[in-house]
């Protein structure tokens, strides 16, 4: 980490369980970078709260890994930070929107995450 940065465990009063901060942070950073990559891709997309969460905690794995990538980190599979979390949502929900409205153009589709 940076200096000056404490480890996300410091953080947690009276040493409190790691994967409970874990679980928390990342539910933070899905529903800020699932809202988020809502608001920038054009269109409608009718997902539940849950569903948006979702896409957000995903786009977190996948802008680790595009982090991973880019800067050869050692550790390719881990969540990422906001902007990278954020990146990797409007990758996902292009990639989403994209596969169905190629599976409706085709005559199949599987339906949106609402209906799931």
């Amino acid at each position: 980490m940076r200096h000056g940065m404490s480890h996300p465990v410091a953080l947690i009063p009276n040493g409190g369980d790691p994967l409970i901060a874990f679980l928390f942070g990342l539910l933070v950073v899905g529903v800020v970078a699932g809202f988020a990559a809502r608001l920038i891709v054009p269109g409608d997309d009718p997902m539940s709260i849950p569903w948006t969460i979702g896409l957000g905690i995903l786009g977190s794995f996948v802008g680790g890994l595009i982090g991973w990538a880019i800067f050869d980190r050692e550790d390719a599979f881990r969540p990422a930070g906001f902007i990278a979390s954020i990146v990797g949502a409007v990758l996902v929900l292009f990639l989403w929107n994209w596969s169905q409205s190629s599976s409706r153009s085709s005559g199949g589709g599987h339906g949106t995450p609402s209906e799931a």
